[in-house]
């Protein structure tokens, strides 16, 4: 039974209107319990609570990020651990690229050689300009003989404009001959044809290099030191002849011949041959010449090794010379010996003519 809200009537559950007063019956709603006030004070300071600590995550947020993408802390660290001289920890600092050739050792080495310190002022303004213009600049060739040192490389930490330090890197390439191998930094490198070939990206310095190539009819082999300069900037390429420095070798004879290395014939005259450059000296290579006399009988030098800047082959037992055997060197040199005497002598005839002419 429900009751009327006006007249209160007493009424069946499924009567709408009051049969009374004839006022429509509203169904009774179940009533909400209220919060309390201490509930809802609780809330409110928890809501305050929660607030205040997104706040201070935020601060902190800003301070620590502000703090790591500060360029003058960056500078800071690096001039703090350049100074200590640690290899390592300065290696794993700045260098953020997989497969770089340089240890640790080889990049305090390249940095140690300048004053960097008493320049430091001079970096922090450029990691400043590169933050603000966000724009990467190479640092050192103004300051310091060696070239560049330094690759300032603008970034962003979130909303925050940086600056990374890295050292500068060097992509390096070496022409080779053909059939030419070489080893750098303990890497194997060889070509089949006469090509370019990219050997890796090096932090500026001396590396060891071993070499077998030929450039001539004579093989070149050895080991050498191979130098990255900075000077060169981000890339360079070299002729693998420039980095070995071989000896360069002068052959001289009487008689035009076939020169013989070994036993085996070069199919090459020396008078085709004025010197040969880059070789190396090696005992085990003798060298001689096989001519023709107007006979056509064989005419065999003495056999040299190759030991020397200078060969002269000589032939034993042959006393005369004949025309049209002599070496096109020694012709040379006659006909500029010639030359020279001739212009001695008009000198002297004009100076004679002089005398005599008022």
């Amino acid at each position: 039974m429900k009751f009327c809200t006006n007249c209160g009537t007493g009424l069946k559950h499924t009567v709408r209107y009051c049969l009374t007063c004839g006022i429509e019956i509203m169904d009774e709603q179940p009533k909400q319990p209220q919060p309390s006030s201490a509930w809802q004070k609780l809330r409110t300071k928890q809501g305050y609570m929660l607030l205040s600590l997104v706040v201070l995550c935020a601060v902190i947020g800003h301070l620590v990020l502000s703090t790591l993408a500060d360029p003058e802390k960056k500078i800071r660290s690096f001039e703090q651990v350049l100074q200590k001289k640690d290899a390592d920890a300065l290696y794993e600092l700045l260098v953020k690229e997989p497969d770089i050739q340089g240890s640790p050792e080889q990049l305090l080495r390249f940095l140690s050689s300048e004053d960097i310190p008493a320049s430091i002022d001079d970096l922090l303004n450029t990691a400043e300009r590169v933050a603000k213009t966000k724009t990467d600049e190479l640092w050192g060739s103004s300051q310091f003989a060696s070239g560049d040192l330094l690759v300032l490389k603008h970034t962003k930490l979130l909303f925050y404009n940086s600056v990374d330090i890295a050292p500068l890197l060097v992509e390096t390439e070496i022409s080779l001959p053909k059939d030419a191998a070489i080893t750098v930094a303990g890497k194997e490198y060889s070509a089949s044809k006469e090509q370019l070939v990219k050997v890796g990206t090096f932090i500026p310095g001396d590396y060891p290099i071993s070499y077998d190539a030929q450039f001539t009819i004579l093989p070149v082999q050895g080991e050498g030191t191979f130098t990255v300069p900075s000077s060169m900037g981000k890339k360079q390429s070299v002729k693998l002849e420039e980095i070995i420095q071989g000896e360069t070798v002068k052959l001289r004879s009487d008689y035009d011949g076939l020169l013989y290395i070994n036993g085996k014939s070069t199919n090459q005259y020396i008078s085709q041959i004025e010197s040969l450059s880059p070789v190396s000296f090696n005992e085990k290579l003798k060298l001689k010449i096989v001519a023709k006399d107007e006979n056509g009988n064989e005419l065999h030098s003495n056999e040299l090794p190759l030991t020397s800047n200078e060969l002269v082959f000589e032939f034993p037992g042959v006393k005369e010379r004949k025309k049209g055997q002599w070496n096109i060197h020694t012709l040379k040199d006659q006909v500029d010996a010639v030359w020279s005497q001739l212009q001695e002598d008009y000198q002297k005839v004009l100076k004679t003519i002089d005398f005599f002419i008022p």
